[in-house]
């Protein structure tokens, strides 16, 4: 550590052995400038002699440059300068750490203030990783987190920055960037992440959950752009993971869970099960997990935007997760026939709202939905089943679910979708509040 200091120290001995010299020419000139004579200017030739005498002895003085000093002083900056990257830098990724994350987003943040420019932050959080640590080891989840790593480097664009947050969290800084766009640029890294194989454990799929943020309309700094896409990632968890969540969505606010407490450990096993319930049906009926995702969340906000609080709107998407349950009890050569169904496979397909419905009255943190998920096929004109229900004898959540059910139907081709099926009767942007039998009170949480 002595090395750059002796050479510091060195230079400023050379400078003060200097100092008399130079003081003496400056003399010498203010004498030749002050007193014009003849006397005067031979004071001043004098002196200035002397200085020149006083300079050439100080630099016969001054030792050769020490080549083994030089060889210490160039190893010692390269040093410095590997110690400076490896602080900014996470060592089982060889991404960003937190730290440097933090000044670059600081700095995006004030470039996307000074010129109006656009700016979102991304939080990536692997699904699972406990259970992947526990059951193939801490070896096979730091390969988890290394490829992970590399696949999400590979899906973004080469002006954005990954880096490694904390544990399996992740942190993308996506300039240039407007909700849509980044909601879209993480669907990729979802999508990147959700369809390779990897080598850990064997070969196995794994998948992650993505909170997006976006500047100014989620925070003004970058400690709150990452609060909010930290939060919108929970939610994402919570909505039954391997999904994006934008932390201005009105469902963010339906999923929020309290963070501490039996509460919060009862709404995680509550979520688990639902999640756990809908893996089967999806190992049974491979279509039914993407259509359920889809009518959870448009339920959660079909919910929202008929007033419902976020403990109510939660419970209605959980219905519409599961609403399908009941294909659990339909034979396959019903479920996978491409043609038209026939009489008798229409009354085995109608047996699932009844099937499913009793499969979630089993679980006992699940009974509530169990009158959603049993009248989640009636129709508001009592021409559904099983029962006929019709009108506001047909509970609300249930009319909601089939709002989202059939709009995301119609959108989708399914084998047995009917061609007739309206959208006034069942479900359908245009006849969500007709439906429901109620009346949307806002709509910014309305995605039907």
């Amino acid at each position: 550590m002595r090395a750059p200091y002796a050479a510091l120290q060195q230079r400023a001995r050379r400078l003060a052995r200097g100092l008399p010299a130079a003081l003496l020419g400056l003399t010498g000139g203010l004498i030749w400038a002050a007193l014009p004579t003849s006397r005067g200017r031979a004071i001043a030739c004098a002196l200035s002699c002397v200085a020149l005498v006083l300079v050439w002895c100080v630099r016969r003085a001054d030792p050769p440059p020490d080549p083994v000093l030089a060889a210490c002083n160039a190893a010692l900056t390269r040093a410095n300068a590997r110690l400076a990257a490896l602080a900014a830098t996470d060592a089982l990724t060889a991404l960003p750490n937190q730290r440097a994350l933090g000044d670059i987003l600081e700095r995006e943040v004030d470039r996307a203030r000074r010129y109006g420019r656009g700016l979102a932050v991304l939080v990536l959080d692997l699904d699972h990783f406990k259970a992947l640590n526990d059951g193939h080891g801490h070896a096979a989840g730091d390969a988890a987190l290394r490829d992970l790593a590399v696949v999400a480097r590979a899906a973004l664009r080469d002006i954005d920055v990954l880096g490694r947050w904390g544990g399996e969290e992740f942190v993308a800084i996506v300039p240039e960037s407007a909700g849509v766009n980044a909601v879209a640029l993480a669907e990729r890294v979802r999508l990147a992440v959700a369809s390779r194989v990897w080598g850990t454990g064997g070969g196995v799929h794994l998948t992650c959950s993505i909170g997006v943020a976006v500047y100014p309309h989620d925070a003004t700094d970058g400690v709150g752009l990452i609060e909010q896409a930290d939060h919108a990632m929970y939610t994402a968890k919570r909505a039954g993971r391997n999904r994006v969540c934008l932390a201005g969505d009105p469902a963010v606010a339906a999923l929020a869970a309290p963070t501490q407490g039996s509460a919060s450990r009862a709404e995680t096993a509550l979520a688990g099960t639902v999640e756990a319930l809908a893996a089967l049906l999806e190992v049974r009926d491979p279509e039914s997990g993407a259509h359920g995702r889809a009518v959870d969340a448009l339920a959660r906000r079909v919910a929202l935007a008929l007033g419902l609080d976020a403990a109510e709107a939660r419970m209605v998407g959980y219905a519409g997760r599961l609403h399908d349950l009941g294909k659990m009890g339909v034979p396959d050569a019903v479920l996978r026939k491409s043609e038209r169904l026939d009489a008798d496979e229409w009354a085995l397909l109608r047996r699932q709202p009844v099937v499913g419905a009793d499969v979630v009255s089993r679980v006992p943190a699940l009974r509530t939905l169990a009158q959603v998920i049993g009248a989640s096929l009636e129709r508001w004109d009592g021409r559904g089943y099983p029962q006929g229900l019709a009108g506001v004898a047909i509970p609300l959540g249930a009319r909601i679910v089939a709002v989202a059910d059939a709009y995301v139907a119609m959108t989708t081709v399914r084998p047995y979708q009917p061609v007739s099926a309206g959208a006034g009767t069942r479900g359908g942007a245009g006849g969500a509040a007709t439906l429901c039998g109620e009346p949307i009170r806002s709509a910014g949480g309305g995605g039907a």
